[in-house]
């Protein structure tokens, strides 16, 4: 690791580059990559984990009472809008769902002001090289596809990364990128998902702040000083930050996940 590091710098020493990047390393590597003269970052993301819960039921009954029954109604609104949903893996994710999701894809970018720079070839690029990791959520009213997420299976996670669905459905964001999910890493012993960047409404739905790490090094000084005085200060606001979120747990104080940081 310490002579990927090493060539990494010469690799940047000789395009004159600006600056060098690691992202979601570990605690571990961040001090290694500081002692290389990285500055280290402290982040903050939402991941859901698994003790080894039975089934969906199991896994809301570690709620507090209000918390459980607000789950339950939002999965019961789906489900009395006519909407199913299934998982699909691999090559059973065919060109025309691919063709259907882009079209998801781009509406959830024009709804919040994105920038859609994932194309239509990426997304069946995706089906053709990475079909083993492909897991696609699909909500269906009737045979009419309502709502689709993107999310790949790597060792112990799932990873949810895009999604799309009809405006119209309550809480159909809800099911579809956090409740179905779930339940699929539960059915398949699955330890953790990890739903994307942001969110603080993912903490009612079982998700805990989890402590990230990135690394970079920049070639300027002056701008490396200002950026290091930032990253000092940032990080006791990351650290109030995630200890205010984790007093509105949704969790009985006994069931809390013992989540904290990514190793």
């Amino acid at each position: 690791t310490r002579e990927l590091v090493a060539g990494a710098r010469e690799v940047a020493d000789r395009h004159r580059a600006s600056s060098l990047h690691w992202l979601f390393h570990t605690a571990a590597e961040s001090e290694m990559l500081a002692d290389h003269g990285m500055l280290s970052r402290v982040g903050c993301q939402f991941h859901w984990s698994n003790p080894g819960y039975r089934d969906f039921d199991d896994f809301v009954g570690t709620f507090k009472s209000n918390k459980r029954n607000s789950i339950r109604r939002e999965r019961r609104r789906v489900r009395d809008a006519g909407v199913d949903f299934e998982v699909l893996e691999g090559e059973s994710v065919t060109p025309e769902l691919w063709d259907a999701f882009y079209r998801f894809y781009r509406a959830t970018i024009r709804a919040h002001g994105g920038i859609p720079y994932l194309t239509r070839d990426f997304f069946h690029a995706v089906g053709r090289t990475m079909a083993t990791y492909v897991r696609l959520i699909v909500g269906r009213e009737g045979r009419e596809p309502v709502a689709m997420a993107l999310c790949f299976r790597g060792g112990d996670t799932l990873y949810g990364r895009y999604w799309g669905g009809r405006p119209d459905i309550r809480d159909l964001h809800f099911e579809t990128c956090y409740y179905t999910p779930i339940e699929y890493c539960i059915a398949r012993g699955i330890s953790r998902c990890e739903a994307g960047a942001q969110g603080e409404h993912k903490i009612a739905r079982g998700f805990a702040p989890v402590q990230t790490h990135s690394s970079h090094w920049l070639r300027d000084a002056g701008f490396r000083r200002a950026v290091a005085d930032f990253l000092a200060r940032e990080q006791n606001h990351v650290e109030y930050y995630m200890d205010e979120l984790n007093e509105h747990s949704p969790f009985r104080r006994r069931d809390m996940p013992s989540l904290g940081t990514v190793e």
